[in-house]
C-alpha cells in the first residue's frame, strides 16, 4: 500500500489566506489526510473539485458572490460522494440549518478548528455527521 491509499483526501475552498495556510498546516502534519488542493473562491473549488476528487471537501460559509446553500448544491452536483464539512464564522450561524439542509455533512465554527477539526473530518469521511 503507497502512503497516500487509504489517507483522506482534503480540498479546502477558503477566501482568507491565513487561514487557508493555517488548516494546510494542521493537515500537513496528519498521516491519514492529505490536502490535494486549495482554491479562494467557489468557481476556482469548484474547478479544483472536478480534479482532485477529494473525499472531504472544507468550505467557507461566507464566500463572495453566493449563498452557501446554492454553493453546497453546487459541490453536491459536481461530486455526490465527497463529504462537505462548512466552516462558520461563529457557532449557532443561522446559516448553519441551510447549509446541511442543501447537503452539507457538518459545520464547525473557525474558533474550534484547532481542537476539533481533525476529527470532525474523520468523523464525517467515516459516514457521521456533526454540527
Amino acid at each position: 500500500m503507497s502512503a497516500n491509499e487509504g489517507r483522506i483526501r482534503v480540498l479546502l475552498i477558503e477566501p482568507n489566506p491565513v487561514l487557508l495556510e493555517g488548516i494546510a498546516s494542521l493537515l500537513r502534519d496528519e498521516s491519514d489526510m492529505k490536502l490535494v488542493g486549495s482554491a479562494m473562491s467557489t468557481l476556482a473549488g469548484v474547478d479544483l473539485l472536478r480534479q482532485v476528487q477529494p473525499n472531504v471537501i472544507l468550505l467557507d460559509l461566507e464566500l463572495a458572490g453566493t449563498t452557501s446553500a446554492m454553493t453546497v448544491r453546487e459541490l453536491r452536483s459536481v461530486d455526490s460522494n465527497a463529504s462537505i464539512i462548512v466552516l462558520a464564522s461563529y457557532e449557532l450561524d443561522p446559516a448553519a440549518t441551510s447549509v446541511i439542509q442543501a447537503g452539507a455533512a457538518a459545520v464547525i465554527a473557525k474558533h474550534q478548528l484547532e481542537n476539533s477539526l481533525l476529527d470532525v473530518i474523520r468523523t464525517t469521511r467515516a459516514g457521521g455527521t456533526k454540527t
